[in-house]
Order: C-alpha cells, then structure tokens, then sequence
C-alpha cells in the first residue's frame, strides 16, 4: 500500500534508544546521571548525549534542592559567621575557617601554642629546650576547639570515632582523629547527614607526604560513604625548636610553613576525583 512504512529493527531499536535516553536525562536521579557519564565517556564524538548529561544534572540540581526555611534565613542574618550547609564541600569550608580561627588563637597577643609544647628544661634559670607534645595532644586540641567554635551550629565534632566495625564479632574497627557530622535539610522534611573526616598529623611524621593517601584515602575514604576528608597537618618549626630531638630534623620540620602547604595541597587535588574529595590545611603551632 502507498505510503505505509514497516518499521525495520534497526529503526526499533534506534527509538528505543532514544526512549531510553531521554527516560534517564528526565528521571535526573544520581544513578542516571552516572549511566549518561559513562556513556558520554565511550561516546566522546557524539556531543548530544553530553548535551543530554548536562541537562539531567540540572534536573538533579532542581530535585535536590530544598529551599531555606523563613527561620534559617533569620539565623543568617542574626549571625554573620553562621553559615547554611547542603553539602560536604560546604562543611569542609565550614571546618577550615574554624582551623584559621584557631591558628589565630594559637598565635595571638597572647599566644596559646605553647600548650602544644614541652619545656623540657626543669631549671628554669637555664634556657628552655622545647619539643612538639606530638600529634595526640595537636588532635585533642583540635577537636575541642571544632566541638566549642562549631557545636553552637549544629555541627557534631567526634574524637577517635569508629565509622567502620570489625570485620570479627569483637573485633577493633577504623577510627579516625576526627570525624564532624552536621545535618544538611532536604525535599519532603528530609535530613541528610553530611560527613567529614579530619586527619591530624605532625610536620615531624616521617609519613607525612605518604598518609594523606595510603590513611585518609585509601582506609578512612574507602567503602564507605563519606566522600570527604581533611588531611591537618601542625607545622611546629621555629627557633626555640631543641635540635636535639630527633623529630626537629625530620623533612618537613625544617622547611617553611608555606612549601609544606604548596605540596599537601598539590597532592590533595591530585588524590581527588569523582568519588572521594580530598583538602589540606597546616595549621601554624610555632612558638612566636
């Protein structure tokens, strides 16, 4: 008959394709936006389906978000240091202004880094021999100026955490230095739990290139769901430094504070990618 078409399989399975296609950049779900990127990845030449990923993010972006309630909006403005968090890179800038506010404390007109040393000289007519408590004490400190500077906010800062059991009944699960928690508003009522975990470190650690990787990545980061992570690290050099003690001979303990930054932060992009999002952060604790 003139004018009908028998639709061939090749063009069956074209329109499926099509349906299937735009079944995922409509559903805009985390799961359907990894099949578009995967997609696009094998098929880099066809620039419609990046089109495609570009618009299902914009979905997921439209979907996810939850619009700040009349209450939020007046805490904000109360206070200016208060900030809205909806997601983990937000709680990671969170944490890192509250470490500048504690470098400020340990370096101020009256300085509190001196809690993070021993004075190793008993007779005080003699001149003091100074030395790093170590990264216990640099921990501790941390997490009580976290719980202190940010609990007010409703974020909960956790100290020695497990976030990960044995695998044995009995067995001695992952713990983290620290781990901050806060609570992030999402669609419908719900409550999303954000999740950071914060690894502390002396500049002195003879592992201290090597751990933001081989612990906080590859153990603290791995199978589970927490996605961020900050690799602290407490830069201890100045003069009043014993030379005496081994760890003031140690790499890092000799080179200046800035170098130290350069390459932690260097490694924590390059240690990033889609699933895991690594920062790094010296905090001063020199003696002035």
């Amino acid at each position: 008959m003139e004018g009908v078409h028998r639709v061939t399989p090749r063009e069956s399975v074209r329109d499926v394709r099509g349906q299937l296609f735009n079944h995922l950049v409509a559903k805009g779900s985390p799961a359907a936006l990894d099949a578009l990127r995967y997609v696009a990845e094998e098929l880099p030449e066809e620039t419609w389906i990046q089109q495609g990923q570009v618009r299902a993010e914009t979905r997921l972006l439209e979907e996810s978000w939850a619009p700040p309630n009349p209450t939020d909006v007046l805490r904000l403005l109360d206070d200016p240091e208060r900030r809205r968090i909806e997601s983990a890179d937000q709680l990671v800038e969170v944490i890192v202004t509250s470490l500048r506010r504690l470098e400020e404390e340990l370096q101020g007109e009256t300085p509190s880094a001196p809690e993070l040393w021993d004075n190793k000289e008993e007779d005080r007519r003699k001149t003091p021999r100074w030395q790093p408590k170590g990264e216990l004490y640099l921990s501790d400190k941390i997490k009580r100026h976290l719980a202190r500077d940010l609990g007010p906010r409703g974020i909960v800062v956790g100290r020695e955490t497990e976030f990960r059991r044995g695998e044995k009944p009995g067995g001695r699960g992952e713990y983290t230095d620290i781990l901050v928690h806060a609570v992030a508003p999402g669609r419908s009522g719900e409550r999303n739990v954000i999740r950071v975990v914060v690894e502390v470190k002396g500049c002195f650690n003879p592992k201290v290139e090597t751990d933001i990787r081989d612990q906080l990545r590859d153990r603290y980061l791995a199978d589970n769901d927490c996605t961020h992570g900050l690799y602290v690290v407490g830069w201890y050099g100045c003069a009043q430094w014993d030379t005496t003690d081994n760890a003031s001979r140690a790499k890092w303990s000799k080179r200046p504070r800035e170098e130290l930054d350069e390459f932690l932060s260097a490694c924590a992009g390059e240690l990033s990618d889609e699933d895991r999002k690594l920062c790094a952060f010296v905090l001063n604790a020199a003696l002035r």
